[in-house]
Order: structure tokens, then C-alpha cells, then sequence
């Protein structure tokens, strides 16, 4: 067996040492590499966190690595022809969502809207649709975008629901079918009698004067 000289303990020191030494370079070049080669982008997430028939809670989750500018929330539940829509207004303080940034929007429009039926399974004979949650936003860039989250809804009649409300600012007693406590307050259940019911009803005095 040869002996090894001082200068081949050299060699395959340094033959040995040359993979760490790429490993340590590629960890620092590859991440910035990477960054150019995918660019800056904005880039929303969502999720429904709850929803009943008064409201929804939607998290809003930027995975880009520029801010986005949230411009529209809708809720949209399938239809025969076309989806009927749910219009929301977002807050001041969550249009702006920086990068890697969660914002968690409440969205409530006074009317009833389509609820989750995973969050109130069989509490109302209302029709079963599937319901997409569509966020709008403009990247940095100022190019318009869209998310969106689907899931298993019931469906409001959006002529009843807007009696609804009007004949509740009236100060008509709504005849609720049942309703749920929960700590942070009272879900009204509707179901179909009470859709019919709403339809039924005589205009109000806003509704007659417009």
C-alpha cells in the first residue's frame, strides 16, 4: 500500500471539500435567482373561515412577494341561467394586503345570504347549490385578478331576502322558523315557508314611495 504524500492529502482535501464549498455557494445564489426568474407578483389565497345566513368570514392570505389591493368581494351561487350575486363592501384597513400577510374579512350586507352547509348541516329545507366566494384584486402591477373558493351552500331567494330586510327596518315581526344561540349572538334559520311568506307580504312605505 502506498503511503500518501503531504501534497496528495492536499488533492483530496481539497477534492473532498469542493462539493461543501458548491453547496454553500448554491445556497447563497439560489434563492436570489430564483426571486428574478418568478419575479414580483401578488398572489391571494382564500378560504371560507365561517359562514351562515347574516355573514361570512373569508381569509384572505397574500403567498406573493408584492401587495395587493383587494377591489371586490362577491358571493356568487349557481343558478339555471346565470349565478345570482352577493355584493360586499370591504373595510378601509384590509384593502391593502401586504406580502405573506393574512387579513380576515367580515362581510355582512344586511341581507340574508347563502350559508355553509358543512356550518348548518340540515337545519333548513332551503335548496342545496354550490356558492363560490370570489375575491378581486389589482396586483402592484395594477393588473386586475381573481381568487376563488367553492363550496356547498343553501340557497337564499334574493326577492324574499330583500323583503326581509325591508319588512325588519319596517318594524314587521319575521315569523323565524328557528334559530340557533351561539356565543357571539343569534342565527336566524330561514327555510322555505318563510321565503314565501316574505313574498307575500304587502310594499312597505319605502317600498311603495320609490
Amino acid at each position: 500500500m502506498k503511503k500518501l504524500t503531504k501534497g496528495k492529502l492536499e488533492r483530496l482535501s481539497l477534492l473532498f471539500g469542493l462539493p461543501v464549498a458548491l453547496v454553500s455557494i448554491a445556497s447563497v445564489v439560489v434563492p436570489p435567482a430564483w426571486s428574478w426568474l418568478k419575479g414580483d407578483y401578488s398572489k391571494l389565497d382564500i378560504t371560507l373561515a365561517y359562514s351562515d345566513f347574516d355573514r361570512m368570514e373569508v381569509l384572505v392570505t397574500n403567498v406573493g412577494n408584492r401587495a395587493a389591493i383587494l377591489t371586490g368581494l362577491v358571493l356568487e351561487t349557481a343558478a339555471d341561467k346565470s349565478p345570482d350575486m352577493s355584493l360586499f363592501n370591504i373595510p378601509k384597513g384590509h384593502r391593502l394586503i401586504k406580502a405573506s400577510e393574512q387579513v380576515l374579512v367580515n362581510a355582512t350586507n344586511g341581507l340574508l345570504i347563502p350559508a355553509s352547509v358543512a356550518e348548518l348541516s340540515e337545519v333548513t329545507d332551503l335548496p342545496q347549490k354550490k356558492c363560490t366566494v370570489v375575491v378581486k384584486y389589482r396586483q402592484y402591477n395594477s393588473k386586475d385578478e381573481t381568487s376563488k373558493y367553492a363550496f356547498d351552500c343553501y340557497k337564499v331567494d334574493r326577492h324574499a331576502a330583500g323583503r326581509i330586510a325591508n319588512l325588519q327596518r319596517a318594524g314587521v315581526d319575521i315569523p323565524w322558523p328557528n334559530y340557533i344561540i351561539r356565543v357571539d349572538g343569534v342565527i336566524h334559520i330561514p327555510n322555505l315557508e318563510l321565503m314565501e311568506w316574505a313574498k307575500r307580504q304587502p310594499l312597505t312605505e319605502a317600498e311603495a314611495s320609490h
